[in-house]
């Protein structure tokens, strides 16, 4: 009876050991797959593809860093307006995602955002026409007749530094320096 135990006892501590290198050894091979260029490039074309057909103009992202394993980061991310005219561009896009929530739940839980060197440029021909940023609202806005989405996202933190923002009518003429104008704002060092 005792040599059954210490046998089962052999067995099964070789069992756990087993699993716990096989574990340790698939998580450093994930990590080193998303750290590798070749795997991070992939992903951001495939993301500018994604993207470029959701708003329905052309994303470019310059670079994409994935941190294992719950951080990304997008450099040098262009949005134009669908004119083509410069709309949004990011220096630094990071964000930090709860996988656990993401696993488990399949509810994307963006645990931190950050914006980094945002430079956006708003305009409008007139005040009666749409922002040229009206195609990325209308594409975010929730649709009433689309069936549910297999995700759900939450964002709990955003940190905007670094960034500058000017919105103006063009018909409209400027006022003096030193008046405020609502036709015409430009805020920097965000």
């Amino acid at each position: 009876m005792r040599k059954f135990a210490n046998g089962f006892y052999r067995g099964l501590r070789l069992l756990v050991v087993t699993l716990l290198v096989m574990t340790l050894l698939a998580f450093i091979g994930v990590y080193f797959a998303l750290s590798s260029p070749g795997v991070q490039n992939y992903i951001k074309n495939k993301a500018e593809k994604g993207l470029s057909e959701y708003l329905k103009t052309d994303v470019s992202i310059g670079n994409l860093d994935i941190k294992p394993f719950n951080q990304v980061v997008l450099h040098d991310v262009t949005i134009p307006d669908q004119e083509g005219d410069s709309l949004l561009r990011v220096d630094k896009l990071g964000a930090g995602i709860d996988l656990y929530q993401l696993i488990a739940n399949k509810r994307v839980v963006v645990t931190y955002g950050e914006i980094i060197g945002l430079h956006g440029r708003v305009t409008r021909p007139d005040n009666e026409s749409p922002t040229n940023a009206q195609f990325i609202i209308d594409a975010l806005k929730p649709k009433d007749n689309q069936p549910p989405k297999p995700f759900d996202v939450q964002v709990l933190n955003v940190v905007i530094r670094e960034s500058e923002l000017s919105y103006d009518v063009l018909n409209e003429p400027h006022r003096p320096s030193g008046i405020f104008d609502p036709s015409h704002i430009h805020v920097s060092d965000l």
